[in-house]
């Protein structure tokens, strides 16, 4: 899917408010997972979120 159709489909989903749906896929290669699953959008973390710590003050 060309990120053109995938901008005009998030963008008539919002418009008239309809239900976005994603969901959990393998870090091999989520954006192919996804479109795979038929998903509107996608979220993927770059590294686990679960493993945040506070930044240290800057001087």
């Amino acid at each position: 899917m060309g990120s053109r159709s995938a901008i005009l489909r998030l963008l008539a989903a919002l418009h008239w408010g309809r239900v976005l749906i994603g969901s959990h896929v393998h870090s091999d290669d989520p954006l192919a997972a996804a479109q795979a699953d038929g998903a509107d959008v996608v979220q993927f973390f770059l590294g686990n979120p679960q493993s945040w710590k506070k930044p240290k003050p800057r001087d």
